[in-house]
């Protein structure tokens, strides 16, 4: 039985029209992100954009939280405090720090229905209060949970600095506990996680250890 071989001057245009195809290809696959990756893989694996600032993040944290419900009061918080927006973004964009990214822990409404005249009538209170919920670094419901159940106790930097927030193992959940006695249980994960910065709903309010005094 005769065997066909296609002459060198079909099959050498057919070769090359193959390796092209892959070639461009593989540019491709390279240099774009493919449609099926985590949201969290783009932001972490590409180069932040010079564009991407403060007041842009916190739009995003902004839309994120109305759409998801239940979190006005502390929305408010980050409409108001214009100078927060600044400070947020470029912590969250300054990949050289140890602990890159912000995680906001977000008290509900609920939460933040309790507190009392004293502490709204403190004029330093709401912007403390905001950075004392600001830990410094990325982190996910389920990164924190692993690591307190790994750990038993895990202490995160706070952005009102020296000031730190421990996080452990509760009942099969994640409890984030002040070191003054104040404590909030994380129930609504990832609201917002795109890399850098996350929201993590909690039903309690952290108090920063001088602000129950005021001092």
């Amino acid at each position: 039985m005769a065997l066909f071989y296609p002459s060198r001057s079909v099959f050498l245009p057919f070769l090359i029209l193959i390796l092209s195809t892959r070639i461009t290809s593989g540019i491709d696959q390279k240099s774009m992100p493919t449609e099926n990756a985590a949201p969290a893989y783009h932001a972490m694996a590409s180069t932040p954009s010079p564009e991407l600032d403060g007041h842009s993040l916190v739009k995003g944290l902004v839309e994120a939280l109305l759409g998801y419900g239940g979190y006005n009061e502390i929305t408010d918080l980050l409409v108001n405090l214009t100078s927060v927006a600044d400070e947020i973004g470029r912590l969250a964009m300054e990949e050289a720090r140890p602990h890159y990214g912000l995680t906001l822990l977000a008290p509900n409404d609920e939460a933040l229905s309790a507190l009392g005249p004293q502490q709204l009538e403190d004029p330093n209170f709401p912007e403390r209060l905001l950075y004392y919920h600001l830990i410094a670094g990325f982190l996910t419901e389920e990164s924190m949970y692993v690591h307190a159940r790994r750990h038993g106790k895990v202490k995160y930097e706070t952005l009102l600095v020296p000031l730190m927030v421990h996080v452990e193992e509760a009942d099969g959940t994640v409890k984030v506990v002040e070191g003054g006695g104040s404590w909030g249980h994380l129930v609504d994960a990832d609201i917002y996680a795109d890399g850098r910065v996350s929201v993590q709903g909690i039903d309690g309010v952290l108090f920063p250890p001088d602000a129950n005094g005021l001092s």
